[in-house]
C-alpha cells in the first residue's frame, strides 16, 4: 500500500503542534475533493486505476466488496476515468466550435461523449448531478502553463457545479510542472514506501512468481537481501517503479549489478 502524508496533531506535546503521519492512501477518498501528489512512480495512476477498477468490480455484481476496501463512498459511484492531457487537447481542437470557456466543466460532459458512444453528453451530466467518482490523471501532462492553470480552473468549477460528485485528480509536484493547489480541494502527498510497504511488495511478488510457498520464501529472503545490500539499491526501493524494476532485474539476472552506474542503466533498459 503506497502512503499518504498527513497533518496531525501530536498528543502529550504542546499544543497546537502538527506532524505529518503516515496514512493508507485511500483515506484520501474521505476528502470530497482532492489532489493526490507525488513524484514520478510514486502510484498515482496506478491508484486512480485501482479505485476504478474496483467501483467496476462492484458496479456489474462481480465483487461486492472490492469498492467498499477502498473507496468510502456509499453507495457505490460510477468511475469516470479521464487524462487529463486528452481533455485538454480535446478541448484545444474544439473550442472554436462552441462558446465555452477553456476551464468551463461542460466540457467534461462533451469530452466523455466523444470518448464514449453511444452514451451523450446528457447521460454523463446526470452521472455529475447524482454523484459519481471523477478522476483527473496527470495535471502535470497537459503542455504549457496556461493549460495546466486553466484545468485546475475547470476542476475548481466543477466541484462547485456537481456538489454530489467525489473528484480526484492526480499531479507531480510543482517543481515537475504539477498544479497541486486547487480551492476547495485537499493536497495529500504521496509519500515514499516504508520498510513494511517493501515487505509487503515483495512478500506477494515472490508468492506471485512461486506456487510452491518454501520457494517463495527462500526467493523473498534472496530479494530483500540484494535491496538492503547497499543504502542507494535501498533507497532507490522506496518508490513502487523503481521496487518493481529491482524486482524485475532480480528475477532476470537472480542478481542485482553491483556496479552502481551499471545497476542504473539495467534499471533505464527495463523501462525502456
Amino acid at each position: 500500500t503506497v502512503l499518504a502524508s498527513e497533518e496531525r496533531e501530536t498528543k502529550g506535546g504542546e499544543d497546537g503542534v502538527k506532524r505529518q503521519e503516515p496514512v493508507p492512501l485511500q483515506r484520501a477518498l474521505e476528502n470530497r475533493c482532492v489532489v493526490l501528489v507525488g513524484d514520478p512512480g510514486a502510484g498515482k495512476s496506478t491508484f486512480l486505476r485501482r479505485i476504478s477498477f474496483a467501483a467496476c468490480e462492484t458496479l456489474l455484481g462481480r465483487n461486492a466488496l472490492a469498492a467498499a476496501e477502498l473507496i468510502p463512498v456509499k453507495p457505490c459511484p460510477l468511475p469516470l476515468l479521464i487524462r487529463a492531457a486528452s481533455l485538454a487537447n480535446f478541448i484545444r481542437l474544439k473550442k472554436r466550435d462552441t462558446a465555452l470557456d477553456i476551464d468551463s466543466p461542460e466540457w467534461l460532459t462533451l469530452y466523455l461523449q466523444d470518448s464514449a458512444p453511444p452514451l451523450d453528453a446528457a447521460f454523463f451530466r446526470a452521472q455529475l448531478d447524482a454523484g459519481c467518482l471523477l478522476e483527473l490523471d496527470g495535471i502535470d501532462e497537459v503542455p504549457g502553463q496556461i493549460a495546466r492553470k486553466a484545468m485546475a480552473r475547470l476542476l475548481e468549477h466543477a466541484a462547485r457545479t456537481f456538489p454530489k460528485t467525489h473528484i480526484v485528480a492526480a499531479s507531480r509536484p510543482p517543481a515537475l510542472g504539477g498544479e497541486t493547489v486547487i480551492p476547495g480541494f485537499a493536497t495529500i502527498q504521496i509519500g515514499p514506501l516504508d520498510r513494511k510497504a517493501v515487505d509487503a511488495f515483495v512478500a506477494n511478488w515472490c508468492k506471485a512468481l512461486h506456487s510452491d510457498s518454501e520457494k517463495a520464501e527462500q526467493h523473498q529472503a534472496e530479494l530483500l537481501d540484494a535491496i538492503r545490500s547497499r543504502p542507494e539499491i535501498e533507497e532507490l526501493a522506496t518508490n513502487p517503479v523503481m521496487l518493481t524494476a529491482l524486482a524485475a532485474l532480480h528475477w532476470n539476472r537472480t542478481r542485482l549489478p553491483d556496479q552502481r552506474s551499471e545497476l542504473y542503466q539495467s534499471v533505464l533498459d527495463w523501462l525502456a
